[in-house]
């Protein structure tokens, strides 16, 4: 099949991230994927990318988003697509939904993001409430004509019952992990950063939060429960965002250490080391960077909200209630006492979500539409 993915968000986030897997998936498998999304740099054709010019938003630079994307009708029917996934409902999202209306061409949206939280959470000029309702009429205009739409959680899916009011078929399958790429053996030329080097050679405790440094993400209630342990427990935190400059000037110490962006490769091995890895994310809808950490043979401390029970439990992890920084200190404690035991089943835990049986279910999801498109 040829497949036309949309995203109005690249190079920035987890929605890039399983793009980039489903991509690698699909073609691993003689599928064709193309990509068409918002850029700061390059426009146009770049291999089997599309480009469009993108401008920082307003109240999240961080993101590029296209105001106004050109009309790449004739570019999707040179290229035979077969079916257009959606994975952003903004400019793009909607130019991709626009193509698959007016050339009859199945489509299939990702949920990956609860955007009536994140409008709470990006935009400030209109009360809560209004953004909500809003939003909730944008997202059932935006989404009735799409074939089917697949959540990465149950939880995920479940926030939309009372409102989405849409006819087309709904799938729950988290994204998949790559278990070859996040098993790590010894000499394999990955590197450690330096200081985490040497917390590993002085003997302490390693815990590890990887991801966007943002508010959303919930760090604060971490770095309070740094407090809360001893001083052979040291916390690294992996990535980069709007927050990352004031978390150092804030909270940096000995104990809290901020590594800044990690690359890819540099990831699995950095995973393996650490004694636990800690979430406390109330935005996350699966939580990849968990899945990251289990697939390393690393257990989990999360925080019980959300979608994080579907995927961690006392058999590979701890969760933690609330925004109780003692309790997330007693979870991370308890992770690494029963490091060992509790990573091997975390390993065994995440082979559920391999990327074999993502880009399975994927496939499905495609035929069934594109079955389904024939037969009207």
């Amino acid at each position: 099949m040829n497949i036309a993915m949309f995203s109005d968000t690249w190079e920035t986030d987890g929605v890039s991230n399983s793009i980039k897997r489903a991509r690698m998936g699909l073609e691993a498998q003689g599928h064709k994927v193309y990509l068409f999304a918002s850029s700061s740099g390059k426009v146009g054709w770049h291999g089997d990318d599309y480009f469009f010019k993108g401008y920082a938003f307003p109240f999240y630079p961080t993101y590029r988003l296209s105001f106004m994307p050109k009309d790449i009708s004739k570019d999707i029917l040179e290229r035979e697509i077969d079916v257009i996934h959606v994975h952003t409902p903004a400019f793009v999202g909607v130019k991709g939904m626009l193509a698959s209306f007016r050339l009859k061409i199945p489509s299939v949206f990702t949920y990956h993001t609860d955007f009536l939280q994140a409008l709470g959470v990006y935009v400030s000029v209109l009360p809560p409430k209004t953004l909500r309702k809003a939003g909730m009429v944008f997202l059932n205009y935006l989404l009735q004509d799409f074939n089917a739409i697949v959540f990465p959680s149950e939880y995920t899916r479940k926030t939309t019952d009372s409102w989405l009011k849409v006819e087309g078929k709904r799938f729950v399958f988290p994204t998949g992990i790559d278990l070859a790429k996040f098993h790590v053996e010894p000499g394999n030329g990955k590197c450690l950063p330096e200081e985490v080097e040497k917390a590993r050679t002085d003997g302490k405790k390693i815990i590890l939060t990887v991801g966007r440094v943002a508010p959303e993400k919930n760090l604060e209630l971490i770095f309070k429960a740094m407090k809360v342990l001893d001083d052979d427990y040291i916390l690294f935190v992996a990535g980069k965002g709007p927050y990352l400059k004031y978390c150092k000037a804030t909270y940096e110490s000995e104990k809290i250490r901020f590594l800044g962006f990690v690359p890819d490769f540099d990831l699995p091995l950095l995973y393996s080391v650490a004694d636990c890895f800690v979430i406390a994310s109330k935005f996350d809808t699966q939580g990849m960077v968990i899945h990251e950490a289990m697939a390393c043979g690393t257990p989990v401390a999360a925080i019980n909200y959300g979608a994080m029970p579907e995927f961690v439990d006392d058999d590979c992890g701890r969760l933690f209630l609330g925004e109780n920084a003692p309790a997330v200190a007693m979870a991370i404690w308890e992770v690494c006492h029963e490091r060992k035991y509790l990573g091997d089943m975390a390993r065994k835990r995440v082979a559920r979500n391999d990327i074999d049986v993502f880009v399975k279910n994927l496939v499905t999801v495609y035929r069934a539409v594109v079955k389904s498109s024939r037969s009207c």
